[in-house]
C-alpha cells in the first residue's frame, strides 16, 4: 500500500514500506521486553514525515505498551 501511495503523491513508498518493515523487525525481535507485537500503523504527512506506532501485549501481566517511531531528525 505505501508504495502505491508513494507513487500517487510523489514519496519514495518502497523506502517508506522498508522503513515500516525495519522498525516491526526491531520491536518484535531487538526488544526483548516480554511484549508480542499486534498492532503495527504507519501514518505519513503531505511532508513526507512518518511515524510509526505499534503496540504489544504482555499476556501473563495483562498490560500492553505502545511504541512510537518518528522519521524526524533521520538522515537515510
Amino acid at each position: 500500500e505505501l508504495a502505491v501511495i508513494g507513487e500517487r503523491v510523489g514519496f519514495d513508498g518502497t523506502g517508506l514500506a522498508t522503513a515500516s518493515r525495519l522498525v516491526a523487525k526491531v520491536d518484535s525481535a531487538a526488544v526483548q521486553d516480554g511484549f508480542d507485537l499486534y498492532l503495527h500503523g504507519f501514518i505519513v504527512t503531505n511532508d513526507g514525515d512518518w511515524v510509526v506506532v505499534q503496540q504489544g501485549m504482555n499476556c501473563d501481566s495483562k498490560v500492553a505498551r505502545r511504541y512510537h517511531w518518528l522519521s524526524e531528525g533521520l538522515k537515510s
